[in-house]
């Protein structure tokens, strides 16, 4: 996992920033994964999941890693073309922010 890669180890389950920081992380075109037959993205719920629990499971180690000291922003375009609608479960964490296109 990509995030996983940016955080330190605090204690044998327990990842986060260095001591006195936190972490950013910026997901570009958040709405962009492709929609399966049934509707649902993946990779957004393993970012909800990630932001429900507070960590992920290791699959291969068999743990559950906690994560501190984060936050997740993502960035996103009004569904149209690639772009999909996100879930409400997702988008409750986030501050919705509509800026209309210039004129």
């Amino acid at each position: 996992m990509a995030i996983e890669s940016k955080l330190n180890k605090k204690g044998k389950t327990l990842f986060g920033a260095r001591p006195n920081e936190t972490i950013a992380i910026f997901i570009d075109d958040v709405n962009m994964p492709e929609l399966e037959k049934e509707g649902a993205q993946p990779t957004i719920e393993l970012l909800r999941h990630f932001i429900d629990y507070g960590g992920f499971y290791d699959r291969q180690k068999l743990f559950w890693k906690q994560v501190v000291d984060t936050t997740i922003i993502g960035c996103g375009a009004t569904p149209s073309g690639g772009r999909n609608k996100l879930n409400a479960r997702f988008l409750r964490h986030h501050m919705v922010v509509c800026i209309p296109e210039p004129a």
